[in-house]
């Protein structure tokens, strides 16, 4: 046994020496190949970022660490605003991340077939999303966008106008129902909105009917409340993983109790999908009939899934859990934090939130209870200008990142090495100058068509662009104006607060980490 033990150790220790120094080689190569880039350049010791990027967090005091992680990005895209890209050494596998925030470079990075991965930032959700359409790559990709892309025609969405309307609509009644007028005052928009969307997605994603004639829920509040908070915490733990290198390593993470909490949250959300899932399979095996599409009959998302499923398509259980994880979490939290964001805009511009009612009265003539329909979002030109405007300046999706995937790839004059993480900085983007004139004043005018002219097409892409753009948007869309015509055709919205004041956190969502706090008025 000695023996056996002798030999052995020596060729262990040589096996682990030999990947050490490969990573290393690995690690200098793609460091030499950065230099000429804007950035920090990193140690010659890989170990010793570590220890420096646990200092640059904590430089950026703040009570949230996504917060302080925000604000330290944010710091360095500042120094390197002419560029519109920089990197740092501070991604999950050690590796580099690169920043890139120019139009000229973003439509460079979309447009090349060496950046259509994603990243190694988005294994970390396999835990949670599987392989779905938000996470999946390749072959595999390609096929999950063919089979889901017709869940998205139009005539699809315009089976859940109605549904819009009716939550839209019920929320904007109870505010106004409020006799004492408390009820209006000191609302925090997310929680608010979130809730609502929530319940869209409930209904046309998962099939599930959120307001029954007698008050009870197919659903009980696990569904509502503490679902969404589960989202909410499983994507900020997610983001706050960057800023703690440490859990780079899955096995430490998991044994952390930031790792706990992450795997707890997940538990909670893939435990309610499956449930939801089951229940749809035997009715549809009890009544197959269900699964036909039927004028008038409106069909959710899972609908189609299960049906697909029952009928052979190659569809599995399992991801239907993956896509309907993903649709849940990307189609709430976006569109949630959309309307959050430009309602709080609003009420600190009052001045265009007046024109806006203007047009709203002008369209509908002055009705404030009737639903809101497709042929009444063509006229409203002006709510399309608020709504990108306030995308630009608070788009809901930070940043997306991709991995180059041949070394030596060009973003600009800039060679990127293989594997290194490239970070489409969304937010950043759209405040360029490159793209925009005085691109920190809020100005919806400059999306009216003649001011829109010459304008780089790569400037503004709130949903992306290119082949992996967010499949949902007309979705989300559509759900965004009907919301926001539903409330402010009987309400005036006034902030208490101001954006400076605001804490950003840049998750997976951009969210304000104390919240955005309004009064609503009656109009």
């Amino acid at each position: 046994m000695d023996a056996i033990f002798s030999s052995v150790l020596p060729a262990a220790l040589f096996c682990i020496v030999g990947l050490v120094v490969h990573r290393w080689l690995q690690y200098i190569h793609a460091r030499n190949m950065l230099k000429p880039m804007p950035g920090e350049e990193g140690r010659l010791v890989p170990l010793l970022n570590v220890f420096d990027n646990l200092q640059k967090v904590n430089r950026f005091a703040a009570k949230e660490r996504s917060v302080a992680f925000f604000n330290m990005r944010d710091y360095y895209r500042r120094q390197y605003e002419d560029k519109g890209i920089f990197y740092l050494w501070m991604a999950l596998d050690g590796g580099p991340i690169i920043h890139v925030y120019r139009p000229d470079l973003i439509e460079e990075v979309l447009k090349s077939p060496h950046f259509g991965v994603k990243s190694i930032g988005y294994d970390a959700l396999h835990c949670w999303l599987g392989k779905g359409l938000l996470t999946s790559n390749g072959a595999q990709w390609k096929s999950q966008r063919r089979m889901l892309t017709p869940s998205f025609h139009i005539a699809i969405l315009k089976q859940y106008e109605k549904t819009m309307n009716e939550h839209s609509l019920r929320v904007t009644k109870k505010i106004l129902e409020d006799s004492d007028g408390r009820g209006m005052k000191n609302i925090e928009l997310s929680e608010w909105a979130t809730d609502c969307t929530m319940a869209v997605l409930l209904e046309t994603v998962m099939g599930l009917d959120t307001h029954l004639a007698d008050g009870q829920h197919e659903i009980d509040a696990f569904a509502s409340r503490e679902y969404i908070n589960a989202l909410n915490e499983t994507a900020s733990l997610h983001t706050t993983r960057y800023a703690n290198p440490l859990f780079k390593f899955s096995f430490i993470y998991e044994m952390s109790s930031e790792g706990k909490r992450y795997s707890k949250a997940v538990s909670k959300l893939h435990a309610f999908s499956k449930k939801v899932i089951d229940k749809k399979i035997n009715e549809f095996r009890k009544d197959p009939t269900g699964m036909q599409p039927r004028v008038g009959k409106k069909q959710s998302f899972l609908d189609m899934l299960v049906a697909m499923h029952l009928q052979g398509e190659q569809i599995s259980v399992k991801e239907m859990l993956e896509q309907t994880a993903t649709f849940m979490f990307a189609g709430h939290d976006t569109t949630g934090w959309a309307i959050a964001w430009i309602l709080y805009q609003l009420g600190i511009h009052l001045d265009v939130q007046t024109k806006l009612h203007v047009e709203l009265d002008r369209v509908f003539n002055g009705n404030r209870e009737r639903h809101t329909s497709s042929d009444d979002l063509k006229q409203l030109q002006y709510l399309d200008c608020v709504i990108k405007e306030c995308q630009r300046m608070y788009g809901s999706v930070p940043f997306v990142s991709r991995r180059c995937t041949a070394d030596g790839a060009k973003i600009g004059q800039f060679r990127i090495p293989k594997n290194a993480t490239v970070t489409l900085a969304f937010h950043w983007l759209h405040r360029h100058p490159a793209g925009f004139d005085e691109p920190n004043r809020f100005n919806p005018d400059r999306f009216l068509p003649n001011n829109s002219h010459g304008r780089h097409s790569y400037a503004f892409i709130p949903f992306s662009a290119g082949p992996r753009n967010c499949i949902g948007q007309r979705f989300a869309l559509q759900e965004m104006k009907i919301t926001l015509v539903n409330i402010l055709r009987s309400l005036r919205v006034r902030c208490r607060g101001s954006l400076e004041d605001i804490e950003l956190a840049g998750e997976l969502i951009l969210r304000a980490k104390n919240g955005l706090y309004v009064d609503f008025e009656k109009r």
